[in-house]
């Protein structure tokens, strides 16, 4: 029974990286600037906010043009999978009704294709690393940040896929609270000597990794709840999303 529970995950995977990766190949296949368009909107993001707050906020914190990054990146690939998941079951509607396969296989290839444009964004991160004499080793210990944030993000993209067929609004109202939550998450400037922004962030889950990444590239001091939180959020969303996505998904086809 546990050798057949492995291989459904085993092909479920398999399937959502095949998935992933024509979609990540054909969705600029034909283009002049073919992948670079990956990159156009977080590194058009980190220059304007580089532009803007560089010699204000910027001038108050250590290594800011890999602070910066390393925040619109992360926020970039959350915003980015949770906004495509929650409209997933319902564009993908024909497909359902009309083929048999494990329809968490959508959501996971939204995950996978956000990775490889992740790892295009992390190329420039490293050059902006070496640049500014920070020690390479923080990229390996990145990956195990990259990774809770995989599966956190996983967890928040099953819920809004499996709610999105109840109410398609929430697809609009999701788009909404990530603009909200960018302005609420340090990405492009600090919470250090201010109470209020430390108090409300403390209940944000991706104040958490952005904050551990940082830890981890810059010489910062390494908190360990800091970590703890990430595998606390990442586990806990997980499961949820997955119980949630598990209960509905047998309703999809007459719901959509």
């Amino acid at each position: 029974m546990m050798l057949s529970f492995f291989n459904k995950i085993k092909k479920c995977l398999n399937l959502s990286f095949e998935l992933a990766r024509i979609s990540f190949k054909i969705r600029n296949e034909g283009s002049f600037l073919g992948l670079a368009w990956y990159l156009l909107n977080p590194l058009a993001a980190f220059g304007l906010l580089l532009f803007l707050f560089f010699d204000n906020l910027g001038s108050q914190i250590d290594y800011y043009p890999v602070y910066l990054l390393v925040g619109v990146i992360i926020f970039n690939f959350f915003q980015q999978a949770t906004t495509e998941s929650s409209l997933a079951v319902i564009d993908n509607a024909a497909l359902i009704r009309s083929v048999n396969f494990p329809r968490e296989a959508l959501i996971i290839s939204i995950i996978f294709k956000n990775i490889f444009s992740h790892l295009l964004e992390l190329v420039i991160l490293i050059v902006l690393v070496m640049a500014m004499g920070l020690p390479f080793v923080g990229i390996i210990y990145y990956l195990p940040v990259l990774l809770l944030l995989a599966i956190f993000t996983l967890g928040v993209c099953f819920i809004l896929s499996s709610l999105t067929i109840y109410c398609l609004d929430l697809a609009n109202i999701w788009n909404f609270f990530c603009r909200l939550l960018w302005l609420g998450t340090p990405i492009f400037y600090t919470v250090v000597d201010q109470p209020r922004l430390i108090m409300v962030n403390r209940f944000n889950p991706m104040y958490y990794f952005v904050s551990l990444a940082r830890q981890i590239l810059m010489p910062l001091r390494l908190e360990i709840g800091y970590g703890v939180a990430a595998i606390f959020y990442s586990l806990v969303c997980l499961m949820i999303g997955w119980f949630l996505f598990n209960r509905l998904k047998r309703k999809f086809a007459e719901r959509i």
